[in-house]
C-alpha cells in the first residue's frame, strides 16, 4: 500500500474539501477498492495500491467522470439560447470512458424531443419532466438528481448546498463541469486547454493535488464553494 499527502487538498476552503473527497470517491469507486483516506495536519492523505505516478495516469487517462446534467434548468446546455457547445462536444465524443456521459445526453435529448420542449420548463412542466427522469435515466445518474432534488408528493425541494437544482446562481455547475472536460482535452485527447499540450493538462492536475504553483489557469468561474 501506498501513501500520498496531498498538500492541496486541505479542509478549508469548501471546494478543497469536496476536492479531497471526489478524489477518494473516485479512486474507491474505480482503481481501488480497498483506498483509504484520512486528514492528517490539515493535509488529506490516501492510502492505496496507486503510488503518486499511477494515480496521476489513472485520473489523466482512465478515469470516468460522474454523468451530471442538470436538464431542467435554463443554461444548462439542452434549451432555447443555452451555450450547447460542451454537451455536443460529449456526446460526439468516442472516448470510452464518456460513455455514460453519451447515454445520459442521448437519454435527456429523447425525452425532451418527446416532450417538445426547447425552452426550459415552467415551474408546473418542471414538476412532471423531473418525475420522467427519475424514472427512465440510467441508474449512473440517479446518485446526482437524488443531491440536488427532493421529489415530494406536489413539487419539488432543493438542498440549499447544491441551490435550485445544481447551480450557484447562474452559474450551472453541471455546465461548469461539462466545458471543464473539454478545456481538459477529455472529449478529445489530442487537445486541453483550449488546444493547449496534454502537458498543460498534467499540470493542472499535479497543482490541483499537490499545491505547485500552477502558471496559465483559465479565466472561469469558481462560483460559492471557493470565493477567494
Amino acid at each position: 500500500m501506498h501513501e500520498i499527502v496531498f498538500a492541496g487538498c486541505r479542509p478549508e476552503p469548501l471546494m478543497a474539501y469536496l476536492k479531497a473527497t471526489g478524489v477518494f470517491r473516485i479512486v474507491a469507486e474505480q482503481a481501488d477498492a480497498t483506498a483509504r483516506a484520512a486528514w492528517l495536519n490539515d493535509q488529506f492523505v490516501l492510502r492505496s495500491r496507486l503510488d503518486e505516478q499511477s494515480l496521476m495516469s489513472f485520473l489523466m487517462d482512465e478515469y470516468a467522470p460522474t454523468p451530471i446534467v442538470a436538464p431542467w434548468a435554463g443554461g444548462s446546455g439542452f434549451f432555447g439560447k443555452d451555450n450547447k457547445q460542451a454537451v455536443h462536444s460529449i456526446a460526439r465524443s468516442k472516448v470510452p470512458r464518456l460513455g455514460r456521459y453519451r447515454t445520459i445526453i442521448t437519454n435527456v435529448k429523447r425525452i425532451l424531443q418527446d416532450e417538445g420542449f426547447k425552452d426550459k420548463p415552467s415551474n408546473d412542466e418542471k414538476t412532471s419532466l423531473l418525475r420522467r427522469y427519475r424514472r427512465e435515466l440510467p441508474d449512473a445518474y440517479l446518485d446526482w438528481m437524488d443531491c440536488v432534488l427532493v421529489l415530494e408528493n406536489e413539487g419539488q425541494s432543493f438542498p440549499p448546498i447544491l441551490g435550485t437544482g445544481g447551480n450557484d446562481g447562474r452559474l450551472d455547475f453541471t455546465q461548469n463541469f461539462m466545458q471543464r472536460l473539454v478545456d481538459l482535452g477529455i472529449c478529445d485527447p489530442t487537445t486541453a486547454g483550449g488546444k493547449r499540450p496534454r502537458q498543460q493538462s498534467h499540470r493542472w492536475l499535479h497543482g490541483a493535488l499537490f499545491g505547485d504553483p500552477t502558471p496559465s489557469l483559465l479565466p472561469k468561474a469558481v462560483g460559492q464553494f471557493h470565493p477567494g
